[in-house]
């Protein structure tokens, strides 16, 4: 690739745009993704800087075209948001307007939640509401002519890698590798997976993706293209629940030094996560032992008669806790927890003098107790392993670690529970 200048951002004005699509309906036999709209808001109110927990630089802010898949006619083009003809249009008329900014401070970003699915002759298509719409190999075509020195695809949905090797296939043109500029593709899946969501709470892939973008605490300064990659690369192997086996996000860049633009800015005064709120009213800690899952959407409390459940809304942090709550034993260490993909299962890890076990705790409906043999007394455990997601991760007092795979364990007989 031939060298560019590097942006001084005090020097030029940044144009940077963004559309984000959520198309969570389908008319064409897909099941409902509850998630891919409410992912596509998400992303839309982070860019825009309309999250109370993430305070965006007021530089080089993004301008958002929006399109959310609803009932809804679109005045503009007379179509149903989120059909075919209508994101075909709405793509085009941003896609048009962007490439009128100059190129060289041009930043565009493309993020889709939603389904896509394999077609005849070895594509991969993205789904609107009632039909194909746009295939992986025209979104890499678009990506290599685009005149924008960045452009960023971020995609939450099945097959997502797909995009990743159409777009390789075309930069191992000589000629094409040496006009290309920044590209940078975050997609959810490989080309032959599936990608999942957590229930209500959203895509497990677009929830670590607005982790690395600001909504984890600890992130601070600027996030570029290339630090979300090593983001989501690092965060991927400890964030997947114990039960999505088998996602791995493909993740690539060919920025050069200079071109990689900041994403955001975040501005924090400190590094500590803001406090939890329960519905509107101060939320109570009634023990000091409390463990929170992998991706921060559950959380496990001690009470003076056991634990209770409360489930973490990630768009505003409040805390809904679950109907009733689980026995323990006063003596019992609370190690870890972590949910189903639907949000209906929790399972927890705990532990005494007597030995280690796993709690399953059904959202209505009791809990189930589990024996983890050969584990006298854990004191610490985590759901997930790199690479192996059905593991359930404990340390002894002398520092030993045992993975023990969740799916074997054996019920105990009269374990019971309400919850």
């Amino acid at each position: 690739m031939t060298a560019t200048n590097p942006i001084d951002p005090g020097r030029h004005r940044l144009t940077k745009r963004a559309i984000v699509i959520g198309v969570g309906r389908s008319t064409m036999g897909e099941e409902p993704l509850r998630s891919a709209e409410r992912d596509a808001d998400r992303v839309r109110k982070l860019l825009r800087g309309e999250r109370a927990d993430v305070e965006l630089s007021p530089d080089q802010p993004w301008s958002v075209y929006t399109v959310i898949a609803s009932d809804d006619i679109d005045p503009q083009t007379g179509k149903q948001v989120g059909s075919k003809d209508h994101l075909t249009a709405a793509f085009g008329m941003w896609w048009q307007s962007s490439h009128r900014e100059d190129p060289d401070n041009l930043h565009l970003l493309i993020y889709f939640a939603g389904h896509a699915t394999p077609v005849a002759g070895g594509e991969v298509v993205l789904l609107a509401v009632d039909d194909q719409w746009m295939s992986l190999s025209e979104l890499a075509e678009r990506m290599i002519k685009s005149t924008a020195r960045n452009v960023t695809v971020i995609l939450d949905c099945c097959h997502a890698a797909e995009l990743n090797e159409q777009l390789w296939s075309r930069l191992a043109i000589p000629a094409t590798s040496r006009s290309t500029r920044g590209r940078a593709v975050l997609a959810a899946c490989a080309a032959d997976k599936a990608s999942y969501a957590f229930g209500d709470v959203g895509g497990l892939f677009t929830t670590v993706v607005l982790n690395g973008l600001g909504a984890d605490p600890t992130v601070r300064g600027k996030v570029s293209a290339r630090s979300l990659v090593d983001y989501v690369a690092e965060k991927w192997p400890t964030a997947m629940p114990t039960y999505a086996e088998g996602q791995e996000p493909a993740l690539m860049t060919t920025f050069q030094i200079g071109d990689d633009i900041p994403l955001v800015e975040i501005r924090r005064s400190a590094a500590e996560p803001r406090p939890l709120a329960v519905g509107s009213a101060p939320r109570k800690i009634e023990a000091a032992t409390s463990v929170e899952g992998p991706l921060g959407n559950i959380r496990a409390e001690r009470t003076s008669g056991g634990v209770r459940i409360l489930e973490v809304a990630r768009a505003t942090g409040e805390l809904h806790p679950w109907p009733g709550q689980v026995n323990l034993a006063p003596s019992e260490r609370l190690l870890a927890i972590t949910t189903s993909l639907d949000g209906s299962t929790a399972w927890l890890a705990v532990s005494d003098q007597g030995g280690t076990h796993v709690v399953r705790v059904r959202r209505r409906n009791g809990a189930q107790r589990y024996a983890v043999d050969g584990v006298a007394a854990a004191t610490r455990g985590r759901f997930g392993g790199a690479g192996e997601r059905d593991l359930l991760v404990l340390e002894t007092a002398s520092g030993a670690e045992q993975h023990v795979r969740v799916r074997t364990l054996r019920p105990l007989e009269g374990t019971g529970t309400p919850a």
